[in-house]
């Protein structure tokens, strides 16, 4: 496979880095191919070598074994890790001595970051003879810095790569110095805005489709206004009587306070937000647009919050548009029929809860409806490279967003009350400033936000 120049120029930087280092590069610009090529390099080099390669989801297990075929890396054996695979162990410690005689040299593990960091494969990793080099590429390796995932990461690794459009974990410092102890910096990066209008000269294409941006009002209804109002007028007394300053304290510093009451106050306010009546309501008329533009719903994912999915598929079967749910509760061969089905055309619209906000390779998608958000920016960030990445008959993409930002109205008069929802407000104008920034219609998407 010939890789692009970035992709080379971030190989180039690992080897520059002595192996070590995380590759940062917008959602569907070749972090897999990348992180393959430097596999290669050291596959290359070496005798004897597993290379672990580990993911946050099982779906994606067969994404990377896609990926590695296509490459052509030159190997012995994949062997698969995950849940419903409960004879990896044993596949796994039958293969090492298999290495260690010369009958194989080049072996791949495709894990699951919870599967790589299981007391099974630790005691497996570090009985390794360091005859057999050892290679760890995470793929989306912010997720890597978890507390359970740091603390029981394998230390015996020889070379070592992380991957992520998304580097930093919110609101996680101590994840953050784990990652760069253990990962090392970022050695190479390749940006949204870079993606979707610099040229790709093999191509003649941009790197990443580009794409329209439409935020949506979202307004709280009378019996949601008075909910909220009453549990943000409660986070108030909390915070007030926890001695918090909350002129100088930032969102994030609320969120991470570790005061159970207060996160438990966020968290309920956070969901009237995200299941606003007025979603529901204007989601028709979002997926008319779709429809006028496009003739169908084809290649259309919703991204919508738990407590009113259901609400949302009767919106999408009242269209008569074919969908399937996208959700943690399916197995690993459901959700491969899934995405398979939508990939071919034979599923119109996927209707997801955030198990599709990472790594998911799906070309085809071109429209995305934001319905339920978070304030987290690599959330909403993965959620783009869904349906940015380049395919044929796919000139742009388009992306609708429910943005609530009215709140701020019902607080007037309450200046302490005010204070916090304005942290609120400038989360949500991130998002909306992070995703205009790099549309095609950007100044007139954020002008449009300020006039509301």
């Amino acid at each position: 496979m010939r890789l692009f120049q970035h992709q080379l120029e971030a190989i180039d930087s690992w080897k520059a880095a002595n192996y070590r280092g995380i590759i940062s590069m917008a959602t569907g610009t070749g972090k897999t191919y990348t992180a393959i090529g430097c596999a290669d390099l050291i596959f290359k080099q070496l005798d004897r070598a597993i290379c672990f390669i580990t993911v946050p989801y099982k779906h994606l297990i067969g994404q990377w074994r896609e990926s590695i075929t296509k490459y052509d890396l030159q190997h012995d054996l994949i062997i698969e890790c995950h849940s419903e695979n409960s004879n990896w162990p044993r596949q796994l410690v039958k293969v090492i001595p298999k290495i260690v005689i010369g009958q194989f040299s080049k072996v791949i593990v495709i894990s699951t970051h919870s599967s790589l960091v299981s007391e099974k494969m630790t005691r497996i990793i570090t009985n390794i003879p360091q005859s057999i080099k050892k290679i760890l590429i995470a793929d989306e390796v912010h997720g890597m810095g978890s507390e359970k995932r740091r603390n029981n990461l394998p230390h015996s690794f020889d070379y070592i790569l992380g991957l992520s459009a998304t580097p930093k974990r919110m609101y996680d410092e101590i994840g953050n110095r784990f990652l760069k102890s253990f990962f090392g910096d970022i050695i190479y990066e390749f940006p949204l805005c870079k993606a979707v209008y610099e040229l790709n000269v093999v191509t003649n294409k941009t790197y990443l489709t580009p794409y329209y941006y439409y935020p949506i009002k979202i307004s709280l209804n009378a019996e949601e206004s008075e909910r909220y109002f009453f549990l943000t007028r409660k986070i108030v007394n909390l915070i007030k009587k926890k001695g918090i300053d909350l002129s100088t304290a930032s969102l994030e510093d609320l969120e991470t306070a570790n005061i159970e009451d207060l996160e438990r106050l966020l968290f309920k306010r956070s969901e009237i937000i995200k299941t606003a009546s007025e979603k529901i309501e204007k989601l028709p008329e979002i997926l008319r647009k779709i429809q006028d533009r496009q003739g169908d719903l084809k290649d259309t994912i919703l991204f919508t919050h738990e407590k009113i999915i259901d609400k949302v598929i009767r919106v999408v079967e009242s269209t008569h548009a074919t969908y399937r749910r996208f959700t943690q509760e399916l197995s690993l061969k459901e959700r491969e029929q899934i995405l398979d089905a939508f990939k071919k055309g034979h599923i119109d619209v996927l209707i997801a809860i955030k198990i599709l906000d990472e790594g998911v390779d799906i070309p085809s998608a071109k429209n995305a409806v934001i319905i339920s958000s978070t304030t987290n920016p690599r959330e909403y960030i993965q959620r783009l490279g869904r349906v940015l990445r380049p395919s044929e008959n796919k000139p742009l993409a388009y992306i609708y967003d429910f943005v609530v930002l009215d709140s701020l109205k019902m607080f007037s008069n309450s200046p302490e009350l005010h204070t916090l929802e304005e942290k609120f407000a400038r989360s949500e104008l991130l998002r909306v400033r992070v995703i205009a920034e790099c549309s095609l219609n950007g100044i007139n998407a954020v002008t449009d936000v300020f006039r509301w």
